[in-house]
């Protein structure tokens, strides 16, 4: 989802837009922030609105920070920081995440925990410049912020900003200089950065434009513009013409074409898609992350697309359900396969990049390749973004493996950084409880299970497992 401009808007949200902007001139700045919330609600990329709706926030604290707010008003919000807000990006209520950050950041926008559910939810939302945005903001205030700023790192990573990812990389190294994963970390940066140059060689000005000028054989001068989102089939037509026709006049840059391309995955014309992609590919002459990640998507897609057609056609009789069932199985094998190798391609590519080790980590875990799962997730569990999670699939691992005292070993850690018994709290129990019972600690076990049962009585098979205890 790409940022909109107040001309991009609709004339309800730019009414708010502008009644808050009034608002914020008379000084009245608690309805200038109710304002900018409203038209955030109703259109959550509108990006200008959201800036000036922080410089509103910080006037109204007077512009100056306090530790002592920040832990009061975290403390408040306890509960919609640790369970409320990333409970609602579980459900992909995305949008009410961010609203949620939005009424504790009104009060002080400086508060990180509030700033840091922002991120997360504008990450899920596919807003990764909302994080973005949202993350150089909280680490202004919050230098020290070790793991904010390894998050920014990523996240700059991802999108292609490497001299941004470096400049960051280099704030945490002056912070711990003694830790050598940083001084690889400045490295990949580097080398992202150096493709980045290489890549937008053209004139900043031309950014601006639509289509941006070009050279011959597809090379591109101008800097990438911003993309614009087919929401349905119908706009997807439309941008697909719009991008096929700057191509057959003469515009064929690379942005073009992962324009084009995008709309066509839109509409399931995955092939067609890919061609473009890899034309882009082969044009920009190096290696190009955001295009190789695009091609494996619509290689994905095309998979997935095969599989529900053989899906509908299986409810046409027996026959052909017992045809669709061999060919879905063949598929679902063979897409396993595509993703498994394009991962362990970028892995070894990137191989100080987090994120692809989790991916990589991920697509082993779902093939029950568990050595291999085991080492992606310890590679990938330096990450403040994946560590959580890396670090509970590296103990089921060596629950797969038998050695549960390991195991619970990596359980019990994970669990001293729980306070909030939530969903993911109850998950590390349910599987401690699992490893404990198995190493003949029956009692310790059932102390687990009761945790999660005092909370949750319809958490997967706890009530029965109560149940059963109490009936000998």
């Amino acid at each position: 989802m790409e940022p909109k401009s107040p001309k991009e808007v609709d004339q309800r949200v730019r009414g708010f837009y502008t009644k808050a902007q009034e608002a914020a001139r008379q000084q009245n700045l608690d309805y200038a922030i109710e304002m900018f919330n409203t038209a955030l609600k109703h259109c959550p990329e509108f990006r200008d609105a959201r800036s000036e709706l922080r410089r509103v926030e910080l006037d109204k604290i007077n512009n100056k920070v306090s530790g002592a707010r920040q832990a009061w008003i975290s403390t408040k919000n306890t509960l919609n920081l640790n369970v409320k807000g990333p409970g609602l990006i579980k459900k992909n209520q995305c949008n009410e995440a961010m609203q949620l950050a939005e009424t504790i950041l009104a009060k002080d926008p400086t508060v990180p925990g509030a700033l840091k559910l922002l991120a997360k939810a504008a990450e899920e939302f596919d807003m990764e410049w909302l994080a973005i945005d949202t993350l150089e903001f909280a680490t202004k205030f919050h230098t020290k912020d070790v793991s904010a700023l390894r998050w920014l790192y990523e996240l700059y990573l991802d999108n292609n900003q490497g001299e941004k990812a470096a400049s960051t990389i280099r704030k945490v190294i002056k912070l711990d200089p003694e830790n050598g994963e940083y001084q690889s970390m400045l490295k990949n940066a580097m080398a992202r950065s150096a493709m980045d140059k290489s890549s937008w060689m053209g004139d900043p000005a031309a950014s601006e434009t639509e289509a941006g000028a070009s050279t011959s054989a597809g090379k591109s001068t101008a800097a990438p513009v911003r993309d614009e989102v087919a929401r349905d089939a119908d706009t997807a037509q439309q941008l697909i013409d719009k991008y096929q026709g700057l191509l057959d006049n003469g515009n064929d840059s690379i942005d073009n074409r992962k324009k084009l391309a995008r709309s066509l995955m839109k509409i399931e014309r995955f092939d067609e898609a890919i061609e473009h992609l890899q034309h882009a590919l082969d044009a920009s002459g190096q290696v190009d992350p955001s295009l190789q990640k695009m091609i494996y998507t619509a290689a994905e897609g095309r998979f997935d697309a095969a599989i529900k057609a053989w899906d509908d056609y299986s409810t046409k009789g027996s026959e052909e359900a017992a045809q669709a069932a061999t060919e879905i199985a063949s598929l679902e094998q063979q897409k396993s396969d595509f993703l498994l190798q394009k991962a362990k391609e970028r892995a070894q590519t990137y191989s100080n990049d987090a994120n692809v080790h989790m991916e990589l980590a991920m697509i082993l875990w779902d093939r029950q390749e568990i050595d291999e799962a085991l080492s992606g997730f310890q590679k990938a569990q330096g990450s403040p973004r994946h560590r959580k999670k890396a670090t509970l699939h590296k103990a089921k691992c060596f629950a797969l493996k038998k050695q549960y005292d390991i195991a619970v070993k990596e359980f019990e850690s994970l669990l001293t950084e729980m306070e909030d018994m939530n969903k993911d709290k109850m998950d590390v129990l349910y599987e401690l409880a699992i490893c404990l019972k198995r190493m003949g600690r029956e009692e310790e076990s059932l102390e687990k299970y009761k945790m999660i049962y005092e909370v949750d009585v319809e958490y997967r098979d706890v009530k029965e497992i109560i149940d059963n205890f109490y009936k000998k």
